[in-house]
C-alpha cells in the first residue's frame, strides 16, 4: 500500500497461514501470517473479527468468548506513587515503578538538548520522542500486568483493585505537600489507570474476575468485569 490511508475490511478469510482480501471481481490481495501471529489466532475459541492495514502495519482483532471461573482465593493490588504490591496475608510481589520516571526524565532531558531553532523540526522531534516514552512506558507496564494476571490465574485466585478515584485522594489529599518530583516525573495517577486498564481486560480474557474496591465499602464490593 501506498500513502498514509489505511484499510478496515470485514469480508476476509485466513487460509493456510495467509490473509485473503478481497479486491473485488474475484480478486484478492494476500498477506502471509508470521508464526506468532498464527499461533495466537490458534487458541480455541478465539474467533477473529476485522483486521486494519496501513502502509507499514497490520492489526488484527479478535475475541474470545469467556466465562467467569470461581476463583478460591484473592490478590490484591495496591498501587502506589513508586510501585505496585500484589498479593495476599500468603505472599506479595513488589513492582518497582521508578524506572517510569527514569523514561519519562531520559525524554524531557533528550527533547531539551535540541538546539535547532525551527519550530517544525522541534516539534517534529518532540512527538518522535514522546511516541517513543509513551511505548517505553507501555511496554514496561505490560510486563507487570502480565505478572500479576499470571499470578491469580496460577493461584485461581479474583483480583482486588482499588477505586482510581481513591487513589487520587490518598496521593494528593488535602494539604498534602506535593514536591516537584511527585508531580514531575512520577504521574502516578496516569499510571494507575492504564494498569489497571490492562489488567482488567488481561484477567476478562483468562475468566478471572476483577473486583473494585473503594475504601467507603465495607461488606458491599463493585466489579468489572
Amino acid at each position: 500500500m501506498s500513502g498514509s490511508h489505511a484499510l478496515s475490511c470485514y469480508g476476509f478469510s485466513i487460509v493456510d497461514g495467509v490473509l485473503r482480501i478481497p479486491l473485488g471481481n474475484r480478486q484478492f490481495e494476500e498477506i502471509p501470517l508470521n508464526r506468532h501471529v498464527l499461533d495466537v489466532l490458534s487458541e480455541p475459541g478465539l474467533k477473529v473479527r476485522s483486521f486494519t492495514l496501513n502502509a507499514s502495519t497490520l492489526s488484527i482483532c479478535f475475541a474470545k468468548e469467556t466465562d467467569l471461573r470461581e476463583c478460591i482465593s484473592t490478590l490484591g493490588v495496591d498501587r502506589n506513587v513508586g510501585n505496585v504490591t500484589c498479593g495476599n496475608n500468603e505472599d506479595a510481589s513488589v513492582y518497582d515503578l521508578t524506572h517510569l520516571a527514569d523514561i519519562q526524565q531520559n525524554s524531557k532531558e533528550i527533547v531539551a538538548s535540541f538546539k535547532r531553532n525551527d519550530v517544525r523540526i522541534r516539534k517534529n522531534l518532540t512527538a518522535k520522542y514522546g511516541m517513543r516514552k509513551g511505548n517505553r512506558t507501555l511496554q514496561f507496564i505490560h510486563a507487570i500486568t502480565s505478572s500479576i494476571v499470571a499470578d491469580a490465574d496460577r493461584q485461581n485466585a479474583a483480583i482486588v483493585l482499588e477505586d482510581i478515584r481513591d487513589i487520587k485522594q490518598k496521593l494528593f489529599r488535602k494539604g498534602d505537600v506535593k514536591r516537584k518530583r511527585t508531580r514531575g516525573t512520577v504521574n502516578c495517577v496516569a499510571w494507575a489507570g492504564e494498569i489497571e486498564r490492562q489488567i482488567t481486560y488481561k484477567a476478562a480474557w483468562e475468566g478471572i474476575p476483577v473486583i473494585v474496591l473503594s475504601r467507603k465499602d465495607t461488606m458491599g464490593t463493585s466489579s468489572r468485569h
